[in-house]
């Protein structure tokens, strides 16, 4: 938030990131962070803090596509986790910190996140990503389209639930609640 402005924080759109974070079934505990403004990539931090921007939001009418920007991010983070490259950075007192307590500070975490956002994602294995997009209950199409990229063609090709999935990830209620998370900016 001190690098890309305060975090979007309308309360219906904080409980929707909530429902939407528990909906998605992982082996993680989830906290979704909006920040206003565009990006490519999402950013996750140790603890489950995943930072998702506005366009990974508004791009599509379609919530399984902010889905699929957090499965992006979780499954980049299983595949590579990223706290090593992070305290590299960060510089030997935060490491000892970690060390010593097994825990980092607020002041810490926020550290690393500055770090984050100055370093892209590691895209994580195709496979990977289908494997959390399946046992997510969502579909990898509309993600896809997105992204259109030549890797992503794989993600509607192998799509788990191609004829879409019985599970909406969320309301329509809740999803516009969602969309309109940044506008009190």
């Amino acid at each position: 938030g001190q690098l890309a402005g305060p975090y979007c924080s309308s309360p219906e759109g904080i409980n929707t990131a909530q429902q939407l974070a528990d909906r998605l079934n992982t082996n993680k505990t989830l906290h979704l962070l909006i920040l206003p403004g565009q990006r490519k990539l999402p950013v996750i931090l140790p603890g489950g803090k995943v930072i998702l921007f506005e366009n990974m939001v508004t791009a599509s009418n379609d919530p399984a596509v902010t889905a699929g920007y957090i499965l992006l991010a979780l499954a980049a983070y299983e595949h590579k986790d990223p706290l090593q490259a992070y305290l590299e950075q960060a510089g030997p007192l935060i490491s000892l910190s970690l060390v010593a307590s097994n825990d980092l500070s607020d002041t810490q975490i926020n550290q690393l996140a500055k770090i984050a956002l100055s370093q892209p994602l590691t895209p994580p294995p195709q496979a990977a990503l289908l494997n959390l997009f399946t046992t997510s209950k969502v579909s990898s199409s509309a993600f896809a389209r997105v992204k259109s990229s030549q890797k992503a063609q794989g993600l509607i090709t192998q799509d788990p639930f191609l004829a879409g999935s019985s599970y909406p990830v969320l309301t329509d209620g809740a999803w516009l609640g969602l969309q309109a998370i940044c506008s009190d900016l």
